[in-house]
């Protein structure tokens, strides 16, 4: 076949492919619009002819519209008590509709859907007949997502002869599992605990911690027997965990000091924390004793904060002892103790003059513990206080170099005139940051391979044993050689797209299938669901942060928090969030588990407890994040900028397949859409739009092909090495495990601005290389919506910031490159990142402008420029095209005017865009090759709101 036939015969194969998939997301609308229509019909009849329908009736519609009735009903009951009459209908129309046969032959499938569904169908059944087949299927049951359906059903159900079999089923489960399970059975009452000393006697461990928790339900002196029987159980985790129920549900009854012998280090540390809730003077004593052992000083620090907050007369103590005490040890942790109540003793200075309070004072910030002075000092307005605490501590302040700068950053113009120290504007950290950029010489010499290896081994072979020839033949060969290259280059990469997005629709099938057997139900049962932390870092976000903060305080989700991390905002966003939520500054134990920037202060509502705001000092958005995971009281934490707004159900969207997981979920991440042009309403996105500007429009096309053809895709076959900063869900011990967020402070005394990939990688790394079993999912209906750029120059800043992160990230972990050890991650993904992103640039780059100039000086033949083009331009289409029709597979999110101009772009954005986006790629290296840092500036619009002062529509200042 001649060259001009293959470019022919390309474009005609892949234009027909085009056409296919534009016909699929034709079908795939209707579809969903026929689907669509059949729940509205269902709907209507449930609000209005369901409770006068016969069973025949009733039987009828679930016969014909299984699916789409289930899921009506299953939010129907959760959203109104049903009468019993009603309930009692449905169940027997199930069965008279050959639903029940069908059900008990899907119980037995070798697939795991049918299996779930058969399971949560039987839920709604009549339980005389749906409860044994529900046991017998869960005693043979292997497969722990199957499992929880069915326990799911038999707790709904509600016959309590089934709580054996469930127990049972706990044998060699993880603790996720038991957890779960732990959920249904509560729902049983007091036929769950009737069995307690009947379980108590049973020695495998799993089932040992479930009788743990009955224990503690019970509150019973037979409880608190078997916890403290517990105390020399050979199992680690066991052991620990009736510690804490002990300490928590008989903490008044139990001998706390008998547990402070035990030879377990963990029992210790609880027991002293323990104390601070017994406020009696030997407990000050005993934790006095314990300061000074590193293994247990922070829990002893934990106790004292908590005895002296309340108590004057144990503060005053605390105080004697800072001021006798010898030991620099014993004195800084007491002083710890101290900056957490800073305000309180400055109050005692200024009331009383104590001189020994003075001391303290003086010794509190010359240990570095100045956030709280500092923070006093701005908020005061009594010009006298100002005076007396200049005059007390300008010495203290002068003599220390790392003081006045800290003092010179954050405390207010009135304070530095009295300290007579000059003023310094806060920056987000950027300029020289530890250990970011890349050596010079590996870029160098990545680049010197990829850019004049292939001329010289040209010319090498050209020349060894070749007569001689004009030069301008050597040229004419390169470059059509080169751009059949580049051509397969362009055809491969579009092709392992398109084989991701087969992955990705395997994935978007499957996750919208499961999710439809979830009801809210389900997903709300005590701890079926992790709890979340919710993390956002905020540097100059008063624009954004309280449309943001309302819509992350309105989500629904069982079991959550909201810490927002100001990272030393020279503008109002402190104030505004102050303002807005009544926040009020408290005194809040911040763990250290990760090394971060002075806390300046802790701030909440007592009306709003699930809002944390903490304000420390600018380190950058890896440290406030790792802030936040210091001050995180959940089991996993969810990293989201302040600039972002999440849909009311994301993270339902994002930890309902947790449990269709058969691995430990470590790391998951939501879908990205671009919020500009879109309309916001109090944080709940009102319409959306594309943005107005064609930079917006390219990167919404650009974000639907990256997240919905990369991200699906990958997940499914396990090598998902990034999950976006703007939404991210990572499991707490196993980050805090692996040392927390990248900084240069912190254990690696590293930074980088890629901290969302590099922290994916790092975590699964050492997971792999510990041999422990994980997972990193992606949920594609998990919705957050951002800011893009809309100028170039901000465009040029993260593409650059992008680019810069890659390849640091890369050369960090370059050990995973090819390496079996770390499975598809190390086989599949890393390579992939490697040739096709890290060294992608400069081959698309030099294809370019072979192309431009082959076709200038005619010296291209143009059977290679159709090559060329048909594996880039239509073949990118098809991409394009795909991934808008598994965006919209289960939602409708653009309106017929947006989903033409997106099918147009999909087309134009390959003559310019597409380019651009490579050469701001290499940008990215120079750069690096330059040694430039951090992150640069993106300013921020804000949103567009619907009712005046629901966000601002600024350009930019």
């Amino acid at each position: 076949m001649s060259e001009l036939g293959l470019a022919g015969w390309l474009l005609v194969t892949i234009g027909i492919l085009d056409g296919v998939i534009l016909i699929a997301v034709i079908v795939v609308r209707l579809n969903r619009r026929r689907k669509e229509r059949r729940r509205a019909w269902i709907r209507k009849f449930m609000r209005v002819a369901f409770g006068s329908a016969s069973v025949e009736e009733l039987a009828r519609i679930v016969h014909r519209n299984s699916d789409e009735f289930l899921q009506e009903f299953m939010e129907l009951s959760d959203s109104v008590q049903l009468p019993d009459e009603q309930v009692e209908k449905t169940r027997l129309a199930i069965v008279r509709a050959h639903q029940f046969p069908r059900l008990l032959k899907q119980l037995a499938s070798r697939r795991t859907y049918p299996r779930k569904r058969a399971a949560i169908w039987l839920g709604y059944a009549t339980p005389h007949q749906a409860v044994r087949p529900l046991v017998l299927a869960l005693e043979k049951e292997r497969n722990t997502s199957v499992k929880l359906h069915l326990i799911h059903s038999l707790a709904r159900l509600g016959d309590p002869a089934v709580i054996p079999t469930v127990v049972d089923s706990l044998a060699g489960s993880d603790i996720d599992y038991q957890t779960r399970v732990l959920g249904c059975l509560r729902s049983f009452g007091d036929e769950f605990t009737f069995y307690f000393d009947i379980l108590r006697h049973r020695r495998e461990p799993e089932i040992q911690r479930l009788v743990i928790e009955m224990a503690a339900i019970m509150t019973e002196q037979r409880g608190k027997e078997y916890l403290e029987q517990l105390l020399d159980s050979e199992d680690v985790d066991t052991r620990r965990l009736a510690v804490r129920r002990l300490l928590t549900t008989y903490r008044h009854s139990t001998d706390i000091l008998s547990l402070l012998a035990h030879d377990d280090f963990m029992v210790v540390n609880l027991a002293l924390e323990a104390l601070g809730d017994l406020r009696s003077e030997n407990s000050v004593s005993t934790l006095f004793e314990y300061v000074s052992n590193p293994d247990t000083r922070k829990s002893a620090i934990v106790g004292l904060s908590t005895l002296v907050h309340d108590i004057p007369r144990f503060y005053d103590r605390l105080l004697d002892r800072i001021e006798s005490e010898e030991d620099e040890m014993v004195v800084d942790a007491l002083l710890e103790v101290v900056a957490q109540r800073a305000e309180y003793l400055i109050e005692r200075v200024l009331r009383t003059g104590d001189e020994r309070v003075q001391t303290v004072v003086t010794r509190l910030v010359a240990s570095g513990r100045a956030s709280g002075v500092i923070s006093f000092l701005n908020r005061n307005e009594d010009p006298r206080a100002e005076s007396t605490l200049a005059e007390l501590l300008s010495a203290t302040i002068r003599d220390r170099a790392e003081l006045t700068e800290e003092f010179a950053l954050y405390a207010k113009e009135s304070v530095l005139k009295r300290l007579r120290i000059r003023p310094r504007i806060v920056e987000q950290k950027q300029g020289e940051r530890v250990g970011e950029a890349t050596r010079p010489i590996l870029i160098l010499t990545m680049i010197i391979a990829v850019v004049l290896a292939p001329p010289i081994a040209f010319v090498a072979y050209r020349w060894i044993g070749s007569e001689i020839v004009p030069a301008l033949s050597w040229v004419f060969d390169y470059v059509n050689g080169f751009e059949l290259f580049f051509g397969g280059y362009a055809f491969t990469l579009n092709m392992i797209y398109l084989g991701l997005l087969s992955a990705a629709a395997f994935a978007v099938v499957k996750q919208q299938a499961n999710l439809g057997l979830k009801s809210l139900s389900m997903l709300f049962r005590p701890g079926m669901l992790p709890s979340i932390s919710i993390v956002v870092p905020a540097y100059r976000k008063e624009a954004t942060i309280v449309e943001n903060v309302n819509s992350l305080m309105n989500l629904r989700y069982p079991d959550y928090e909201v810490i927002v991390v100001n990272d030393g905002s020279p503008d109002n966003t402190l104030a505004t969030l102050i303002e807005n939520f009544e926040l009020e500054r408290t005194d809040v134990f911040v763990h250290g588990y990760l090394g971060t920037q002075p806390i300046r202060g802790i701030y909440r509502n007592p009306q709003m407890p699930e809002l944390l705001v903490i304000d420390k000092h600018n380190g950058g958005k890896a440290d406030s994040l790792n802030a936040g995971i210091n001050a995180a009281r959940k089991d996993y934490f969810a990293a989201i900028d302040s600039d972002s707004l999440l849909e009311r159900d994301s993270l339902l969207r994002l930890t309902a397949p947790f449990l269709d997981s058969e691995a430990p979920v470590v790391a998951t991440g939501g879908n990205i859409f671009p919020i500009n042009g879109c309309r916001v309403d109090r944080g709940t996105l009102d319409s959306i739009a594309l943005p107005k500007e064609l930079l917006g429009r390219y990167q919404t096309l650009e974000y639907l092909r990256s997240f919905m053809a990369g991200r699906t895709g990958w997940a499914h076959i396990k090598s998902l090495m990034i999950i976006s900063g703007a939404f991210g869900l990572f499991r707490k011990h196993d980050v805090v495990d692996a040392h927390g967020y990248l900084t240069g402070s912190g254990y690696y005394g590293k930074d980088t601005v890629a901290e969302d990939m590099e922290l994916v990688v790092r975590v699964a790394r050492s997971l792999r290389e510990a041999r422990r079993p994980f997972a990193v999912q992606y949920a594609y209906n998990a919705n957050c919506w951002t800011e893009v750029p809309t100028t170039l120059r901000i465009l040029r800043n993260q593409r650059d910031r992008w680019q810069r992160g890659l390849i640091d990230t890369m050369f960090f972990h370059i050990r995973l490159l090819l390496n079996p050890r770390h499975g598809a991650m190390g086989l599949i993904g890393f390579p992939y990142y490697f040739f096709f992103e890290l060294l992608g640039p400069w081959i698309e780059v030099q294809g370019l402008l072979f192309l431009i100039i082959g076709l200038a000086t005619r010296i291209l033949a143009l059977s290679t420029a159709g090559i060329v083009f048909a594996a880039t331009v239509p073949l990118g289409v098809a991409v394009s095209l795909s991934s808008l029709l598994l965006a919209e597979y289960h939602k409708r999110y653009f309106g017929t005017g947006d989903r033409v101009r997106l099918l147009l772009l999909a087309v134009l954005e390959n003559f310019g865009y597409r380019q651009y986006a490579s050469v701001l790629r290499l940008r990215g290296y120079i750069s690096a090759l330059m040694r430039r840092t951090g992150w640069g500036t993106m300013v921020r619009s804000g949103f567009v709101g619907t009712k005046p002062g629901a966000g601002t529509t600024a350009g930019e200042g």
